[in-house]
C-alpha cells in the first residue's frame, strides 16, 4: 500500500512539471541576437540604432525603438544594473499579441504564461497589454 501511495504522488509531481519549449529557432528576429543578461555597452555595440532612452534612479534603464512595421509599434529593452532584464515587443492593436505567441510557442504551459530555455537560460514569456514580454 505504502508503494502504491508513492507512486501515485510520484506520477502526479511528474504530470505538474512543465515541458520547456526551446527557443533557439522560435524568437522573433528583433531579438534572437539579443540574450537576457547582455551588458547594456554590449547590447549598443551590437544594436547601434536610435534609442529613446528612459532611466529610473541609477539601477533602470529603458532603451526604446520604435519600428516601422505593419504589425509591430516598438520594441522596448529594460536593463538593471546595465544588465538586460527584459524585452518587450508591442504590437499594433489589429494584431493579438497573444496570438502571435501562441502560434510561436504553443498554448502556455506555466499558468497562462511559457517557460523556454534559450542559450543555456530559462525565459518566461507573458503577455502585456498588447505585447509580448521576454524576461
Amino acid at each position: 500500500m505504502q508503494n502504491f501511495i508513492f507512486f501515485s504522488l510520484l506520477s502526479i509531481s511528474c504530470a505538474k512539471k512543465n515541458t520547456l519549449i526551446s527557443l533557439d529557432q522560435l524568437l522573433p528576429h528583433q531579438i534572437q541576437n539579443v540574450p537576457i543578461g547582455m551588458s547594456k555597452d554590449d547590447f549598443r555595440k551590437k544594436n547601434p540604432a536610435e534609442y529613446e532612452e528612459i532611466s529610473l534612479g541609477n539601477n533602470i534603464t529603458y532603451l526604446k525603438k520604435p519600428v516601422q512595421s505593419p504589425e509591430l509599434l516598438f520594441i522596448q529593452y529594460k536593463f538593471e544594473s546595465e544588465n538586460l532584464a527584459e524585452v518587450l515587443i508591442g504590437y499594433r492593436a489589429s494584431f493579438g499579441a497573444k496570438d502571435i505567441a501562441t502560434s510561436l510557442y504553443g498554448p502556455p504551459n506555466d499558468s497562462g504564461r511559457w517557460l523556454a530555455t534559450s542559450s543555456n537560460q530559462t525565459i518566461t514569456i507573458e503577455i502585456i497589454d498588447n505585447a509580448i514580454v521576454y524576461h
